[in-house]
């Protein structure tokens, strides 16, 4: 932790500078990637409550700070979304930022919706999920059900579920229970 003043510091994550500005009861980390790319801004998300939180700002970027152990509650996805009469995915209520796991994992996730479409860890996603693992997770959903996402309309990369199940009707899968 190098200090630059007294609500802001740099340090190193995975290879990436990090600078990092307190709020009043935030901290909103600054990316700058490594190979001089554009510089991104991101919330880092630190445990399952910040994490639940995600679903209050569908639009914003995060990236975890550590590996997380969900067991301490039930959790409700993030982002929803419904199906069009033509059969596209309404994005209205889907997650459409950039969610970036920083190669950490998320253990012990629990959903249990046996009532309800579009389950996992994202509802419903238009946007960017990439370097995250699920271990262990126990995800039950009626349609539309995946570790990652219910349904993914965006881009999903260098992420896995390991250890756990998923379980529903129709368009059930590891990482996704449906691509549109």
């Amino acid at each position: 932790r190098n200090s630059v003043n007294d609500n802001q510091y740099t340090s190193n994550i995975k290879n990436k500078k990090v600078t990092y500005t307190s709020g009043e009861d935030e901290i909103l980390a600054t990316i700058e990637i490594s190979t001089g790319e554009a510089i991104t801004k991101y919330w880092l998300v630190r445990d399952i409550y910040e994490l639940q939180n995600m679903q209050n700002n569908l639009t914003a970027n995060y990236m975890l700070a550590g590996d997380i152990d969900a067991q301490a509650i039930g959790f409700n996805p993030i982002g929803s979304g419904s199906i069009k009469e033509d059969g596209s995915l309404d994005t209205t209520g889907a997650y459409s930022g950039i969610f970036d796991g920083n190669g950490f994992t998320i253990s012990n996730l629990t959903i249990n919706r046996p009532d309800t479409d579009f389950v996992g860890l994202f509802g419903a996603k238009s946007g960017v999920v990439k370097n995250v693992g699920l271990q262990s997770s126990n995800i039950i959903g009626k349609d539309y059900v995946g570790g990652i996402a219910g349904i993914n309309a965006g881009e999903t990369t260098a992420c896995y579920n390991i250890g756990g199940t998923v379980t529903g009707n129709q368009y059930v899968g590891g990482l996704a229970g449906a691509n549109v």
